[in-house]
């Protein structure tokens, strides 16, 4: 069962809108979906952290990473011990660079595949079994893929990325509801919603 939602991204406002911080989006729109919405405090200045009741019932934390990207382990974890929550019950959100924009894709778990956000959270876990939503935010046409997720979404994609956050919100809904699998079988395989 999902205890903790996170959503990786960057502090300062000045990163609020790129593409590195679509999972700290995700967790404001996921936020919203809850009535009354989920209000976010924070925990130890290194999450911000609500509480939300799922359609069964459980209590969910949803949290916004305070960290930079790669340090974003370090609240997790400390989160996560203080509430005596294993690996397996907590869903990171994060973009994606090797898929589509506007494509999700959950796994329960993995390798980092290169996101440093990804690699802190499972060193200072120490498990690669952490369930995952990845948010396709497309790769860069050129080399640059820093300077690629440190910039907002053109205006011409906002579009896909409202449906994408839609479609996530879904699949989420579906994990809280169903469970892991059943979402994977779901919503893995709808992938392209532009």
């Amino acid at each position: 069962m999902i205890r903790l939602v996170v959503g990786l991204g960057n502090p300062g406002n000045q990163y609020r809108l790129t593409r590195h911080n679509i999972g700290v989006r995700f967790i404001d729109r996921l936020a919203e979906s809850f009535s009354p919405r989920c209000s976010f405090r924070p925990w130890k200045s290194l999450l911000d952290v609500g509480q939300v009741s799922t359609a069964k019932s459980e209590r969910v934390f949803l949290a916004k990473s305070l960290s930079y990207m790669n340090e974003s382990g370090k609240g997790i974890s400390f989160f996560s011990q203080f509430h005596r929550f294993p690996p397996a019950s907590i869903l990171i959100c994060y973009d994606d660079l090797d898929l589509p924009l506007g494509q999700i894709r959950i796994r329960t778990k993995g390798s980092s595949g290169g996101h440093k956000g990804v690699e802190s959270i499972l060193t200072t876990l120490r498990s690669e079994e952490i369930p995952r939503l990845r948010l396709g935010i497309g790769s860069p046409n050129c080399r640059d893929a820093v300077a690629f997720v440190l910039n907002p979404f053109h205006s011409s994609e906002e579009k896909i990325v409202s449906k994408m956050l839609n479609l996530a919100l879904e699949a989420v809904g579906c994990i809280f509801n169903d469970g892991l699998e059943k979402a994977m079988n779901e919503y893995n395989a709808r992938l392209s919603i532009s």
